[in-house]
């Protein structure tokens, strides 16, 4: 599971982009395996949320990655918002 938050930019200060304000995509903020698939397919995982004051709630998604294990091929994908519009 990786934890992105969006709406990040940074100023650079230095080299070919300075005085350039760089606006980011998805920044992943945290990464954790969560577990493997059982033998008959399930999967069934709970993982507590260690957030920074400093993240924007509302900017901050759950991106669960399914991976083979021999191979390493993503196999699937879900993405769940962690905050509403409303929350700062």
């Amino acid at each position: 599971m990786a934890l992105t938050e969006t709406g990040l930019s940074s100023q650079v200060g230095r080299g070919e982009n300075s005085g350039r304000l760089l606006r980011h995509a998805a920044v992943v903020r945290a990464l954790r395996p969560l577990g493997a698939v059982a033998a008959d397919g399930t999967f069934s995982a709970t993982a507590p949320l260690n957030l920074s004051a400093a993240w924007k709630t509302n900017n901050l998604k759950a991106v669960v990655l399914v991976q083979e294990t021999g191979s390493r091929h993503i196999v699937g994908v879900a993405a769940l918002p962690l905050g509403s519009p409303t929350q700062n």
